[in-house]
């Protein structure tokens, strides 16, 4: 008797385990881009905070719709979605860019909140920025 509910405690906590999957860690690689090509990846943002903070970044700016852009220093992707970073290291600036259901979409990110952004997307200072 005490072996059939030792077999069968094992039995329930194996499939209550099984049932359980691990938490999938979401990760996201910025990659530098030079003429159109991807030269390196510079920084893979792992913490879930941090990624939070840059979903409430993409949510929360103001997106308009552009037909063309030119100049992509930074390339990430989120769900799926593909985001272009154009870095203007002088005004302290970063655009956006993102593809959209009727072209692309662009916003922008001034002072303070650029150079707090570029530091969550590259893990430097938007001074050590050579573009």
């Amino acid at each position: 008797m005490k072996l059939k509910l030792i077999i069968s405690s094992l039995a329930i906590t194996f499939t209550l385990a099984g049932c359980t999957q691990p938490e999938q860690k979401q990760e996201i690689a910025v990659e530098k881009i030079e003429e159109g090509e991807v030269v390196e990846t510079v920084h893979t943002i792992t913490s879930q905070e941090e990624i939070e903070s840059l979903m409430a970044t993409l949510e929360n700016e103001k997106w308009t719709k552009v037909d063309l852009y030119a100049g992509t220093d930074f390339m990430f992707s989120v769900d799926n979605k593909k985001v272009d970073v154009h870095i203007h290291s002088k005004n302290n600036s970063i655009e956006m860019f993102r593809p959209s259901a009727d072209g692309n979409e662009r916003a922008v990110i001034l002072h303070e909140e650029a150079e707090v952004f570029y530091e969550l997307l590259t893990g430097d200072s938007i001074e050590n920025f050579e573009g």
